[in-house]
């Protein structure tokens, strides 16, 4: 006899992978006719610009390019230029285990160096990390009582468990415009030489079934300004919100990327000069939804012996994000006396989570005035480290401050880690039953007395192929007690 288990079940989405990958790419440049010969280089910036994603035949493809700016003292030896250079990338991640694939990604530069093949062309290298969730819809499946179990012998024991699933992945493509307010202080803007910037997510609400992403457009930029005199450096903030459908999910995993930006120099009616910013990019969100499960963890039946099938589900819990801010510092020497910083920036490697830590390699570019009045640039590496630990760490630089000090100079940073933390739960679940005896099972017609040992109720009740309330009720058991040591009756 087959007992026909009840299912039950709910679509949903599968993680099926995380891939990581580190790549270089490199890209030439010649200096425009229009510039002078480069006399040194004294430092890069740039940023990651994704143009397309896709995971089709068991390959992510990321393609887009790195948009760099190099600068430069000029042969001349008057202020700072600069050189713009694109380095182009296809990163492709493979994978295996499904043919519809989802994929949510990130890309960061790592690196970015430049160096001086000759006075008219230079060579950029760029690392990029890339990191790839990949997703695929889904089915689970569980299995309740069969409705006419009880009357044909069978007893089953249920386990409640609360699963986080994946309701949906979606993304959304939005723009931020605005005019940038730079920090009090500093002076107009004449002519822009470099641009970087960056997306941040910093909180997301579920209203009405609606997900309102908020975060900021993190633009950094270094500039000549209209009084003349050495380049300025600026770092300004957009913050930005979106709206996106949550379909009832009540955590929420959103990854942003970076699709293009623009920075413009306008002029308004009073006759000042303004920075306008435009910042193309992707919210990736993962929608969770946490809903509780029943599953037989465990099944007799009184009067004959039940085969049961027996399957491990695994299931992730609830989700959550910690968040740890690390603060390093450092001093370092320079090649010459330092009379003040015109800016500085930083880059970070992937984050690395263990035994209670949580580091990455910090790269910090400056850009200094030295006691002769020359500009200069020097790169220095330290690590941030902060304590916690995590599945899936990841790492973001959220301020870095450079003090000179005559021949060195003191780097000072503010990193943001986090990583998720996910209660993962693991049961044995009863997925088929069956029995050779298709008739309804007899009473046994004896007693049995036995003295319990370390065994509860169920295991009594299944080895002695009885019903848990007769043992209960012959033995005035409440189901509180310690069964332990005491002398049972056994219907």
């Amino acid at each position: 006899m087959d007992f026909s288990l009840k299912q039950n079940g709910t679509d949903c989405y599968r993680r099926l992978t995380i891939l990581r990958s580190r790549e270089e790419y490199t890209a030439d440049a010649v200096v425009p006719d229009t510039q002078e010969d480069i006399a040194r280089i004294i430092g890069s910036s740039g940023c990651v610009k994704v143009r397309s994603k896709d995971a089709a035949a068991g390959v992510v493809t990321l393609t887009g390019e790195v948009s760099a700016a190099v600068l430069y003292v000029p042969e001349s030896g008057a202020g700072a230029v600069a050189l713009n250079v694109a380095v182009p990338f296809t990163l492709e991640q493979r994978y295996s285990g499904a043919d519809e694939a989802l994929p949510v990604s990130s890309m960061r530069l790592v690196s970015l160096e430049a160096r001086m093949l000759n006075p008219r062309k230079v060579l950029v290298k760029a690392e990029l990390c890339a990191v790839t969730e990949l997703y695929c819809p889904s089915r689970l499946v569980w299995y309740g009582e069969p409705e006419d179990g009880e009357k044909s012998g069978l007893r089953v024991k249920t386990t409640n468990t609360a699963v986080s699933l994946p309701m949906l992945v979606t993304e959304k493509t939005f723009i931020v415009s605005d005019d940038l307010a730079l920090p009090a202080g500093k002076p107009a803007p004449e002519r822009i030489l470099s641009v970087s910037a960056e997306l941040r997510v910093t909180d997301t609400q579920d209203i009405g079934g609606k997900l309102i992403v908020k975060g900021a457009v993190r633009t950094c930029v270094y500039y000549l300004p209209q009084n003349g005199g050495q380049p300025e450096f600026a770092a300004v903030e957009t913050p930005f919100s979106q709206l996106m459908e949550a379909s009832g999910g009540t955590q929420f995993e959103i990854t942003p990327m970076l699709t293009d930006v623009y920075l413009e120099l306008l002029t308004i009616g009073t006759g000042e000069r303004t920075l306008s910013l435009e910042a193309h990019g992707v919210l990736q969100a993962v929608c969770r939804e946490t809903q509780e499960i029943t599953c037989i963890s465990d099944a007799y039946c009184i009067g004959c012996e039940l085969r049961a099938e027996y399957e491990n589900m695994s299931f992730d819990g609830q989700t959550s994000c910690a968040l740890v801010r690390a603060a390093p510092r450092g001093q370092f020497e320079l090649q010459r006396p330092c009379t003040g910083v015109v800016g500085a920036s930083a880059v970070l490697s992937p984050a690395e989570a263990g035994g209670g830590k949580v580091a990455a390699l910090l790269t910090a570019s400056v850009v200094y005035l030295s006691d002769d009045g020359e500009l200069y640039g020097e790169s220095f590496k330290m690590t941030a480290e902060g304590d916690g630990d995590g599945e899936d760490p990841w790492a973001s630089v959220s301020d870095v401050t450079a003090i000179p000090t005559g021949m060195s100079i003191e780097i000072r940073a503010q990193v943001d880690f986090g990583f998720r933390l996910t209660q993962s739960t693991t049961v044995k679940a009863v997925v088929s039953m069956s029995t050779d005896d298709e008739s309804t099972p007899a009473r046994r017609p004896s007693v049995t007395v036995i003295r319990a040992g370390t065994e509860d109720l169920w295991e009594l009740a299944k080895k002695y192929s009885a019903d848990m309330d007769d043992i209960a009720f012959c033995n005035g058991l409440d189901g509180q007690q310690t069964l332990t040591g005491r002398i049972l009756l056994i219907p």
